[in-house]
Parts: structure tokens; C-alpha cells; sequence
């Protein structure tokens, strides 16, 4: 699979490019690709580059119908796989549950952090999940997380649901105030939910600002490192990238760094993990009261792009709407309302009524039908269905 930038957004120019290399070209055990440990310096140390966060989700086929065996040898195999990128060491807990989203039926623990956790499917097929913390992902450096993330998608068709982008600067070019107190004056280029969070440990206080809500697929986060890093001196711009903004981050990570596995030059790859650091977010001069796109940049967000370099704004494909998407909905939108109903009527009424209703209904929808016969062709249940739509 040939991989582009084709859904990223670049502010102005970028050295970035496709060079069409395959997955297959990689060595599953990395043991030629180079290391380094620690994250990158750019421009004479001015700031540091990191990812800083992995999580996503794979889908395994055993190729043994039924859960023959609590630890397939393919799950096996991926947690091997990371214990050895990683340098932790493995301990499975078969029959160990997890609650990540969903309640995951078995566990794996790594000794730095990561967790494994899968499931059976049906068919012959287990769901896995994975996430390899922000300490982890700082031991490494830059450079190996990038590997492991390539290693991921293109050995095991890894699908990202959350990857940080970090770049930290020096205190003196940005601190955490200055950012919130230019995001609450709405000196921003389009609407973020912007709020502040202090804490106070041993007489050092820090602060951490954000730029979109909980649930945004694309937030912002600019902090003091000191309580988490022992960092004094520094700020840190990091993006939080879910779902689909995830997934394309690491589309276009694993292109750059088989590009610079050929090449012998990884400037790219710390150019576009700096740039999607702080390219989710612009601070813009609004008190002209001119529209956004008339507006010149914060002078100072000017200095900060100048030390990084090139912004790139992450836009994921958008994600098709699924049956579980559509249960999740009704579980969010009408429970609620049927709920209401039957305390007014009473539940015979309602389900009397509900039957009736549903009867009606001879044809689906195209759109509808296509979701069904998906489901089907996934093997999902009825109880899987309303499982995962019910934790989504």
C-alpha cells in the first residue's frame, strides 16, 4: 500500500513527498533500521520533537475458528514485537480482563506501562487493542517510536485511535499563560473550547492549557513539563490526534520514515511530527475585528513557527457511518426519549406502540441496508452490536 499526503494540509511550503515505497520493504524485527535514543534537537537544540503517545486497535485472523486457545500465536507474535521495540518485559494475564472503551476478555503488561488486551470476534478473527504511554514513547526518542509505528501498520495493519504529536520549546519564546490568555481573548482563527488547568506540587506551580474539548479528535494541549518531564525552562505543544486525524498521522509517518530509511535523512520525519504539533491550532491578531482569513498572525505564534518550522494541519478522512455508530446514536439520542414516553404511558403502551411503529417499516433505506449487510458481512451479532454501541 502506497501512502500520501494528499489529506494533510500544509500552511505554506513543505519539503515532504511520496516516494511510493511498500510495507513489505520493511524487516518485521527493525534490526536494520537505525537508533537513537532520545528525541530529536532541531536547529541547534532550539526545540524537541517527540510522539508522544500510541494507541489503536488491530484485527487478527487466527485462522482457527472459536477460542481454541486464550493466546493466539498471532497475538503472540504482536506483543513480542513491541516488548522487543519497546525493551519491556511481557507478562500475559489470560483471562485478565480490561476496561478500554470496551471490556476486553484478556491482558498482556508490559513493564514500563503498555498494555495489550484483545478479545474473540468470530469467525477466527480476535480484536486487540494497544497503547504504549507518553514515558514509554519519551524513552525511546523520536526516531525509534516512528519506526515502531511503522513496524505496527505495516506488519500487523495497525489502526491508530489516539497518537500525540509533542514539540517543546524554550519558556521564553511561549509559556502556557500567554497562550490561554491569547485563546480566551479570542485571538484564535477559527472557535476552540479553551480552558486552563493548574497544579501546585513542592511550591512549583504549572499550568496546562487547551484548545478544543475532551472530545475533539484534534486538541491541543500547551504545558509546563516540569511535574511531568522535571523539565524547567520548557513548554510543550502537543497535539492529541484520535480516530480518523490518528490514522492518517500515522499513514503519512510511516510513508516519511520508509523515505528516510532510503534516503538516510530523518529531518523530514521530525519536520512533519514538529509541524502537526502545532499545526492544529493559530493564533491570530483579532483586534482589527476584520474576518479570520484578513487577519495577520500573532507575532509571537509567528516566532514560535519560526523556531519549529512549517505547520501542518492534520484532516482525516471522514469516518463512514457504521450500524454501531447508528446504535450508538439511538442509545445516546432516542433511549433517552423512550424512556420519557414510558413514564408517561406506561411500558405496555410504549412497546404495544413501538411494534406497530417498526412494522411499518417495509423497506430500508440504501444507506441503511448497506449498513446491515456490512454488520452481517463482519459477523457481528446482535449482542456485539449493541455492546459496542452501548460503550461507544
Amino acid at each position: 500500500m502506497t501512502l500520501s499526503l494528499d489529506s494533510v494540509a500544509l500552511v505554506g511550503k513543505t519539503p515532504f513527498g511520496n516516494t511510493g515505497l511498500k510495507c513489505q520493504e520493511l524487516k518485521p524485527d527493525g534490526s536494520w533500521l537505525p537508533s537513537r535514543g532520545r528525541n530529536m534537537l532541531l536547529d541547534g537544540g532550539q526545540h524537541e520533537v517527540a510522539i508522544h503517545w500510541i494507541q489503536g486497535t488491530f484485527l487478527i485472523n487466527s485462522g482457527v475458528t472459536g477460542e481454541a486457545e486464550l493466546v493466539p500465536l498471532q497475538v503472540k507474535q504482536l506483543a513480542q514485537y513491541v516488548a522487543n521495540a519497546t525493551r519491556e518485559t511481557l507478562e500475559y494475564c489470560p483471562g485478565v480482563g480490561l476496561p478500554r472503551g470496551i471490556y476486553w476478555e484478556h491482558s498482556a503488561r508490559f513493564g514500563c506501562g503498555s498494555i495489550l488486551a484483545w478479545h474473540y470476534e468470530s469467525n477466527g478473527f480476535w480484536r486487540v487493542f494497544l497503547s504504549i504511554p507518553g514515558q514509554v514513547c519519551e524513552r525511546l526518542g523520536l526516531m525509534e517510536s516512528a519506526r515502531l509505528v511503522t513496524g505496527l501498520k505495516c506488519h500487523f495493519g495497525f489502526a491508530a485511535t489516539r497518537v500525540d504529536a509533542k514539540v517543546r520549546v524554550s519558556s521564553w519564546i511561549l509559556t502556557p499563560q500567554q497562550a490561554y490568555q491569547e485563546g480566551i481573548q479570542g485571538n484564535l482563527s477559527r472557535v476552540f473550547d479553551v480552558s486552563e488547568q493548574t497544579s501546585t506540587v513542592k511550591g512549583y506551580t504549572s499550568m496546562t492549557a487547551y484548545f478544543g474539548s475532551k472530545g475533539s479528535n484534534a486538541r491541543t494541549r500547551i504545558y509546563d513539563p516540569y511535574h511531568n518531564h522535571g523539565v524547567i525552562g520548557g513548554t510543550d505543544i502537543e497535539a492529541e490526534l484520535k480516530d480518523e486525524k490518528a490514522k492518517e498521522f500515522v499513514n503519512v509517518l510511516a510513508d516519511l520514515y520508509q523515505t528516510a530509511v532510503d534516503e538516510k535523512d530523518f529531518s523530514v520525519c521530525e519536520q512533519y511530527v514538529a509541524g502537526c504539533a502545532v499545526g492544529q491550532v493559530d493564533f491570530l491578531d483579532r483586534s482589527t475585528g476584520k474576518r479570520a482569513s484578513r487577519c495577520e498572525r500573532c507575532s509571537w505564534w509567528q516566532l514560535v513557527l519560526d523556531t519549529v518550522g512549517t505547520p501542518c494541519r492534520v484532516v482525516g478522512a471522514k469516518e463512514t457511518t457504521s450500524l454501531i455508530n447508528t446504535a450508538a446514536w439511538a442509545v445516546s439520542q432516542v433511549v433517552p426519549a423512550l424512556a420519557a414516553l414510558k413514564r408517561l404511558t406506561g411500558g405496555e403502551n410504549l412497546m404495544s406502540w413501538l411494534s406497530v411503529q417498526i412494522n411499518k417499516v417495509d423497506n430500508l433505506s440504501g444507506g441503511m441496508r448497506q449498513k446491515v449487510n456490512q454488520a452481517k458481512i463482519d459477523g457481528f451479532t446482535f449482542n456485539q452490536v449493541v455492546r459496542l454501541a452501548t460503550c461507544a
